[in-house]
């Protein structure tokens, strides 16, 4: 990895898992060929701590930040179209790693929201959320719709294994 501009730079969690996912690769090359030498300079433990935190961390990020995976062109969708909005740089930055769906949630992440912005503005933030950093899931209005399990059969009495279920 080159580190190609030092300085106090804020991160997306997007950056951070390219970052960690592109390093792990590397780690593991690492530790296959100190397994075939006796002797090197490297650290065995500190480097088997090393892959095992970052495999932690990328299984936290996707666990728990589910717009992790969102592309750079769809990030970049989404800052065109907040543009025009007067958000702070960590307003921004919070928006695309907390990826908010519901307009409550943006009054805790931008700060005097209620006087800056409209009802519309925050509804077209979350809109726009759905669409560039979580387009892969589910519509949470339609999360229910068509999944009811009905078994085939009939009545009580014609209980049939559980993969005969079908989804209605």
């Amino acid at each position: 990895m080159k580190i190609l501009q030092v300085g106090p730079h804020f991160l997306t969690n997007q950056e951070v898992y390219a970052i960690v996912k592109q390093e792990i690769p590397d780690l593991r090359r690492r530790r296959e060929r100190l397994d075939q030498l006796l002797t090197s300079r490297d650290n065995r433990e500190g480097l088997a701590r090393q892959l095992e935190a970052d495999t932690k961390l990328l299984t936290w990020l996707e666990n728990c930040y589910p717009a992790v995976g969102t592309k750079r062109a769809a990030v970049d969708e989404f800052l065109a179209g907040i543009a025009d909005l007067e958000l702070a740089d960590d307003e921004v930055l919070q928006l695309i790693n907390l990826a908010p769906v519901e307009t409550m949630y943006l009054y805790s992440l931008c700060e005097d929201c209620e006087n800056r912005f409209s009802e519309e503005d925050l509804q077209r933030i979350c809109d726009l959320v759905k669409k560039h950093l979580l387009p892969s899931l589910p519509n949470v209005e339609d999360s229910g719709a068509g999944t009811a399990e009905v078994q085939e059969g009939g009545g009580a009495g014609d209980a049939e294994p559980p993969s005969k279920k079908q989804k209605v």
